[in-house]
């Protein structure tokens, strides 16, 4: 009889301590600069370049050069959403404008994991324009 309690009770205590670990997992706020697997954009890098091509837009202004490169970073959430876009080397005000609309435009990408569970990842995507 005693065997049995000590066989039953940890069986019994399993799905509290799986919950609660899985509440820890959702609560997880950090944001990872690596991981296991990386963001993707949707359709891999190819896609992403052809969507910077088609949706840049912006003028060339004369207080810029006829090559620029703008990087930025941002945050894919564990959703594939992204947020906090922060534009790391900039240009000129107009062009990171541009930029940082391009990235807000863009559709859910496929998010990161770590020990195979989704996690918030900083993105840095440098942005090269030449002019012609």
């Amino acid at each position: 009889m005693n065997v049995l309690r000590i066989l039953i009770l940890p069986l019994l205590l399993l799905p509290m301590l799986l919950s609660a670990q899985e509440k820890d997992m959702a609560k997880d706020s950090t944001i990872y600069t690596t991981v296991e697997q990386m963001p993707q954009f949707p359709g891999g890098e190819a896609e992403m370049n052809k969507y910077i091509r088609d949706n840049l837009r912006f003028s060339n202004d004369s207080t810029c050069s006829s090559f620029i490169r703008v990087t930025a970073r941002f945050v894919v959430e564990k959703d594939g959403s992204i947020k906090d876009i922060k534009i790391l080397r900039g240009v000129c005000p107009s062009h990171d404008r541009a930029v940082v609309d391009l990235v807000k435009g863009m559709p859910y990408w496929i998010p990161g994991k770590q020990n195979g569970r989704e996690a918030r990842v900083y993105y840095t995507l440098p942005i090269r324009i030449c002019f012609r």
